[in-house]
């Protein structure tokens, strides 16, 4: 399951809405039962059953390390940073405004933009 949906296990530990039955805690949401879901695979998901790292979180590493790699670095002055925040503190903008920016589309390059 992790092998082909990395975090999907979490996932849905983390939307249990019950811990069982008391006397009977293996009726919770938080529980699987099956052969291939032993405590060692709840340890290390990323890794197959032969040890390998799953295909899935090799790429999901590799996009990781390209997105750091490619992170725009902005250095702004801790004057220009307080003014920044002082002014996005005191802007507000109302409704109307809003939905004509988002109607806006004159700062696209061309139509073919996805966003």
């Amino acid at each position: 399951m992790e092998e082909l949906c990395p975090g999907l296990l979490y996932m849905f530990i983390s939307r249990g809405t019950t811990i069982g039955k008391k006397g009977n805690r293996s009726s919770s949401a938080i529980f699987f039962i099956g052969d291939e879901l032993t405590k060692e695979r709840i340890k290390n998901l990323t890794k197959t059953k032969s040890g390998e790292i799953c295909q899935k979180n090799q790429r999901r590493s590799k996009w990781i390390k390209f997105l750091q790699k490619s992170k725009l670095q902005i250095n702004i002055s801790a004057k220009q940073r307080r003014d920044l925040i002082q002014w996005a503190s005191k802007t507000v903008i109302n409704v109307n405004v809003t939905k004509k920016n988002i109607e806006d589309d004159s700062w696209r390059q061309c139509n073919n933009t996805n966003y």
